[in-house]
Parts: structure tokens; sequence; C-alpha cells
């Protein structure tokens, strides 16, 4: 399958400070971050991550932004000059450049890791560093039928991707979440059926609602394109069962471990 999404020849450095924070639902936060280099992030696909850079002492940050090659970055990121500076993975939600914005949302855990704890404890004026974006996509082949699933982390880009697709598009989206609050709108294909599931505040690694939601779904003959993300163990077993049991082809699944349980690296 051909790649179609307009990956940047380069990452960016953007500095960037805390301007609005609304809770989505009780387990869903969105962050929204500003800063002049915004204007200026490219585009890399609907679901487009970025490294977000903590420090406690906002002092530590890079002072350098826009364009800013991978080898030069892990370059700094491997020395000294990013001591005390702490890095996560995450997907953005919506990026409006004219405003000099882009939203994150963050699946809330308590403060029991480093980006978890930040989203809760977040206020308007706090500083870090995003850089990025990178992006993995590859569209569906048209006329391929659709099957999307994924948990709270996955939800931003499960959102971002189903108001990417093209308006024909036909197939069926699982998004697990934990609670039935955090249930939002999604401007889907008519044909995209959106199930939400609520675990009900069960650990996210232990729920069966997305395996069983997935692998319980009936899959058409024909070109199908499959996307996956969420807790490592759940999308890869989802993943083996589509194709050992299931008969779909490896090469029609995109999946992705956004997170591991028992390291609280989100």
């Amino acid at each position: 399958m051909p790649r179609q999404s307009r990956k940047p020849r380069e990452m960016h450095l953007c500095r960037v400070a805390v301007s609005r924070v609304v809770d989505l639902g009780p387990s869903l936060r969105r962050i929204t971050f500003t800063g002049s280099a915004l204007e200026h992030l490219p585009y890399a696909g609907p679901d487009q991550r970025v490294k977000l850079l903590f420090a406690a002492d906002s002092s530590k940050l890079p002072d350098v932004e826009g364009p800013f090659s991978a080898p030069r970055f892990m370059g700094l990121w491997a020395g000294s000059a990013f001591r005390g500076i702490a890095m996560r993975t995450y997907t953005i939600r919506h990026h409006r450049p004219s405003d000099h914005e882009v939203d994150i949302d963050f699946a809330l855990h308590g403060p029991v890791g480093l980006a978890s704890k930040f989203a809760t404890e977040a206020e308007v004026g706090d500083e870090m560093t995003i850089y990025g974006p990178v992006s993995d996509y590859v569209a569906p082949p048209e006329g391929a039928w659709i099957l999307i699933g994924g948990d709270d982390t996955a939800a931003p880009a499960i959102a971002a991707i189903l108001e990417s697709l093209p308006r024909d598009a036909v197939g069926k989206a699982f998004v697990e979440v934990g609670d039935s609050g955090d249930v939002q709108s999604i401007e889907a294909p008519a044909g995209v059926e959106v199930t939400w599931l609520d675990r009900e505040g069960a650990p996210t690694a232990t729920s069966l609602h997305l395996r069983n939601a997935v692998c319980g779904t009936a899959i058409p003959e024909g070109p199908r394109w499959v996307w996956l993300a969420g807790e490592s163990s759940v999308v890869t077993s989802i993943r083996r069962y589509l194709v050992n049991d299931r008969g779909v082809d490896r090469r029609q699944i995109s999946f992705t471990g956004y997170w591991k349980h028992g390291k609280f690296g989100v």
C-alpha cells in the first residue's frame, strides 16, 4: 500500500506553554499549547505523533526552535544538553497553525507517570517543548472495508483518522474508554459505525471489551484495512487473532503499542 501522508523532511522543535485545560470526561483531558513556532509545525498525517519534553526547571528546556533533524535531535538527547529532561510521545488532536496552537488529549491515570502527572496538575503558563511530528499512517486503499480499534490513549488518533477518511468509507470503529462520560462526538463517515466501549473504571490491560468487540466483528471478504493502537499486549493479541483465526492478511493491519501495562510511561 503506498504511503500517502505528507511526511515532512525535517521535524521541528517548538517551545510552548499551556493556554487552556478542558476536561473531556472523567478520564480524558485536553490541553491546548501555544507557541509562535507552531505556525510552522509540518503536517505528517492524521495520527501524527510528537515528543513532549518535560523539565521540572523550564530553563533546562532547549532554547532553539524551528526545523531540527532527527539525527541532530538524537545527538542532543544523548548528550549533557538534555540532562534533567524527560520525554514522552503523544498524538496531536488538532493543530491550528494560524492560531499557533495544538490540542493534545491525555488519558488520566492519576499522578503515577510523568505525563499523566503533568496532565493532572497542568496550569495555564506551564512550559514544555514539542518535537515532531512523525506518522506511519498509510491511508486505506480505495474501496477497502475499514476496521479500527483502540483504547483511551488511541482515541485522539482514531478521531483524526475517522475525520480524514473519504465520506463514502464503510466499516467499524471501536474505542474503549474508562467511563461513559469520556464518549466524544466524532465526524466519522456515515458508513463507518463508531462504538464506544465503557470498561466502567476497570484497568485497561485486564479489560476484554476492546478485544471481544474487535474479534467478534463480522469481517467481509475483499479488500480490508485494519488500524489498531493501545496497550501493547492487547493490540498484539487482537492482531494475532485476526491473522491466525480470521484469515486477515497481516499486510492489511497497522498496529501500534502506545503503552505497556506496568510501565507508566504515559
